[in-house]
């Protein structure tokens, strides 16, 4: 692995992140898809030209973001509706 890939390793809120180029992502695709299955890695940052292009996330962790989001916008909006009494 690169010094810059190991730089963009990092754990995000406890989830495990790795950094994966897209040309690797190509030969080591069914892999990386165990490896999120398994645990071993919810969150794969793929790279293009050494830039983050899109993230391979596990299912349940999406689900719980989403659950998060709509909290987030549910207190957002009880926060608007007491401002505005």
């Amino acid at each position: 692995m690169e010094k810059k890939d190991m730089e963009l390793n990092r754990n995000i809120e406890n989830q495990k992140e790795k950094v994966i180029p897209i040309s690797r992502l190509r030969r080591e695709f069914n892999s990386v898809i165990r490896n999120i299955m398994r645990g071993k890695n919810n969150i794969y940052a793929v790279t293009r030209k050494d830039k983050p292009v899109v993230y391979l996330v596990k299912h349940e962790l999406y689900l719980e973001w989403l659950d998060e989001v709509e909290k987030i916008q549910a207190h957002i909006k009880s926060l608007e509706e007491m401002s505005s009494d």
